[in-house]
């Protein structure tokens, strides 16, 4: 059995059956939620995503939290930080 700290294995090496274990940095209370969209409207969402180089949910967040007046989530931030043209163009 392998040992994970209480830590879901986030990638596992195929070849030899190890996992790395990759702790995500908790970002405080947030709420998963579905929603379904034209496939033409996913299709424009995906590829501007991939355009600025984001995760397709960071792209979302960021996006929703612009229409509303609110800053990005502290999640989208700290992970693109580095990247001030991809947190200026989805703000």
């Amino acid at each position: 059995m392998i040992q994970t700290n209480g830590v879901s294995p986030r990638f596992s090496d195929a070849a030899s059956d190890r996992f790395l274990i990759m702790p995500q940095p908790s970002y405080g209370d947030r709420t998963p939620f579905t929603v379904r969209v034209p496939d033409q409207h996913a299709a424009v969402y995906k590829r501007e995503a991939k355009r600025l180089g984001m995760r397709y949910s960071d792209y979302l967040a960021a996006k929703l939290a612009e229409v509303h007046g609110l800053n990005a989530p502290e999640s989208v931030q700290a992970r693109y930080a580095h990247d001030q043209e991809v947190l200026s163009e989805t703000a």
